[in-house]
């Protein structure tokens, strides 16, 4: 009886273990699939009309990712231009608004739109687009 005991004891383990890792990766897949992506392809002509910049970043003054984008631009002596949501500049808001994504830093790049500041995807995009390649 002992025995039948522990057999039982040790599939009701099982299962619960089996339901437990199962449930972690259904939260951890829902989790992927409702991740953003960080890139966008868009039209982005408009963003650069009067400006001979390559780079146009959407930030604020206070948002600490737009101090860290602004910094890696500057250290890797990289042009842009810099437009602040909150001044309230009819243009810029028109524009900010045409990306259609509620976020800062917002990154207008060649045609892509990159939301928040990752540094490593920054860099592989402008490798990719440097006149060296």
């Amino acid at each position: 009886m002992n025995t039948k005991l522990i057999k039982e004891f040790s599939l009701y383990f099982l299962i619960l273990i089996a339901a437990i890792f199962s449930g972690y990766g259904v939260t951890q897949v829902y989790a992927w699939y409702n991740t953003p992506s960080k890139v966008f392809e868009q039209n982005t002509d408009a963003h650069f009309l009067g400006t001979d910049k390559k780079i146009v970043i959407y930030t604020t003054q206070w948002c600490p990712y737009c101090k860290q984008l602004r910094a890696y631009l500057n250290r890797e002596k990289i042009a842009y231009e810099d437009r602040d949501i909150e001044i309230h500049n009819e243009k810029i808001d028109r524009l900010y608004a045409s990306i259609n994504k509620e976020a800062i830093p917002i990154i207008v790049l060649k045609g892509k739109v990159f939301i928040g500041f990752d540094e490593k995807l920054l860099d592989s995009e402008l490798n990719e687009l440097s006149p060296q390649n």
